[in-house]
């Protein structure tokens, strides 16, 4: 199905969150495979070219973040960087 729209949020809340960001021998990041199923072109040529269409723009000017109990984690295994940093 086709997927379209401007998302533009006002305010992001992080409550009570881990976040870990590893970075692996190969200078890939852990969620490599977030940004590639977002940026993934291949079309399936079987399916009508609606169904295989999405555009989503995501603006983050301006978006209050409010942090909460949270945690940020970074790994680095080709810097050997180790860090931690809670905020909120």
């Amino acid at each position: 199905s086709a997927v379209f729209g401007d998302i533009k949020p006002n305010s992001i809340e992080l409550n009570k969150v881990t976040a870990k960001l590893k970075i692996d021998k190969d200078s890939l990041f852990n969620f490599n495979y977030l940004i590639e199923s977002f940026t993934n072109s291949e079309i399936d040529t079987n399916k009508n070219n609606e169904e295989n269409t999405s555009e989503i723009n995501l603006n983050l000017n301006n978006v209050k973040l409010d942090i909460k109990n949270t945690r940020f984690i970074f790994y680095s295994e080709t810097d050997g960087i180790n860090l931690v940093v809670d905020a909120g």
